[in-house]
């Protein structure tokens, strides 16, 4: 269409500042008032323009507030910025709208969002559920893999005197959009990845991030399973620290407990989690584990 491709012409962004020099680009830190040819506007005021009162309920309403919001960015992240069922005729172009508003976070590298990000890496400190922790697994890997990596170095007779430097876990920056081990395309992976390190990459405290985000879901799996396993008529009863670390250092209890507690979409992983647990069984100690007893079914 003609008007679209009139709003994705950045030239058209530069007219629209001219007729709103209060909100010119370049009057903010970033130099942006407009995203993708539409105006950016406080949070607040786009809340107030998507809705959220009893009259929102009704479907035109709906409708139309939905349309008037997708007009505009809001210039601050908020997790759920659609408080009612997104109308079904609207949901395309709420996804791509949505898209678009996700690269603005990122452009202008909004903490909030990068903090959000960094819910779901291994580095992130464990969520706590029903007031406690399920049994600190991030922790554990993390740790396991720093000990793994000392005995690499421990190991290469070019290695010099270790220097002290800052635990792995947890992350002191949380934001993605600054992490600290998102600095070279090369990094370190556990051993049945058979990741060879590039002799060129001296930097110890390197990690693939996206490693990192993918050995959180590996956490998150086992702790699924592990809370399933808690139940009387587990194949595999789990009942204190000792029985966490033996699934977690035995192939054929682990291969049991995942086959008993994942779901469809996780258990297609249950081959590569159990390589990857058994790759650091050696580095994993009980002491590191955070166990609660469970909470009555």
């Amino acid at each position: 269409m003609k008007l679209d491709k009139l709003i994705k012409d950045s030239k058209l962004v530069e007219r629209l500042d001219k007729l709103d020099p209060d909100n010119a680009s370049g009057s903010k830190n970033d130099g942006i008032n407009y995203w993708k040819g539409k105006k950016i506007v406080a949070l607040a005021e786009w809340k107030k323009k998507i809705g959220r009162n009893d009259n929102a309920y009704q479907k035109d309403i709906v409708v139309q507030k939905t349309k008037e919001a997708l007009q505009y960015f809001p210039d601050d992240y908020e997790k759920s910025l659609f408080p009612l069922k997104v109308p079904q005729e609207l949901i395309d172009v709420t996804n791509e709208w949505i898209n678009r508003y996700l690269e603005l976070m990122q452009f202008r590298n909004n903490s909030k969002c990068g903090r959000r990000i960094c819910s779901g890496c291994l580095l992130c400190p464990d969520e706590k559920k029903d007031g406690n922790y399920v049994v600190g697994l991030r922790r554990l890997v993390a740790k396991a893999i720093e000990v793994g990596n000392e005995k690499e170095k421990e190991e290469d007779d070019n290695f010099d005197t270790p220097t002290t430097r800052q635990s792995l876990y947890p992350c002191l920056v949380l934001n993605r959009f600054k992490c600290p081990y998102d600095t070279k395309e090369m990094k370190k992976k556990p051993t049945h990845q058979q990741q060879v390190r590039n002799e060129e990459d001296e930097d110890s405290n390197s990690y693939d991030v996206d490693y990192l985000f993918l050995l959180k879901f590996y956490c998150s799996a086992i702790e699924s399973a592990l809370i399933k396993a808690r139940k009387a008529n587990s194949i595999v009863p789990i009942k204190n620290a000792e029985d966490i670390y033996n699934a977690l250092t035995d192939r054929e209890t682990l291969d049991k407990l995942l086959q008993q507690g994942l779901d469809e979409n996780r258990l297609k992983y249950k081959e590569e989690i159990v390589e990857f647990f058994m790759s650091i069984k050696d580095n994993i100690r009980m002491e590191d584990l955070t166990f609660y007893k469970p909470i009555a079914p």
